[in-house]
């Protein structure tokens, strides 16, 4: 028995959507560890109101950015998608499920 497996063609529009998308999302993602690096004003106030200590703050950007980097490497972006995904849910103070 051998199974034979075809991958249907992709259209350019398609692909370059994806791209800026994908685009948008590794942008947002780098500003946002790149706040709780440098710590401003905002970003202090959400972890006071949230209850986190402030020094929590550069590893979760550190967190934030090899997140990015997962995402980014097309072999690794699924890795990068659950990862962030757990990351939110941290931030939110959800917990993550364990699967």
């Amino acid at each position: 028995m051998n199974s034979v497996s075809t991958v249907a063609p992709t259209s350019t529009s398609l692909l370059w959507t994806a791209r800026v998308l994908s685009s948008l999302v590794i942008l947002f993602m780098l500003f946002d560890a790149t706040l709780h690096i440098m710590k401003p004003a905002p970003v202090v106030d959400a972890f006071a109101r949230l209850g986190y200590p402030l020094s929590a703050s550069v590893g979760i950007g550190i967190l934030e950015l090899l997140c990015v980097v997962a995402y980014a490497i097309p072999r690794t972006g699924p890795t990068g998608q659950v990862q962030r995904r757990r990351l939110v849910d941290l931030a939110r103070g959800e917990p993550s499920p364990v699967r």
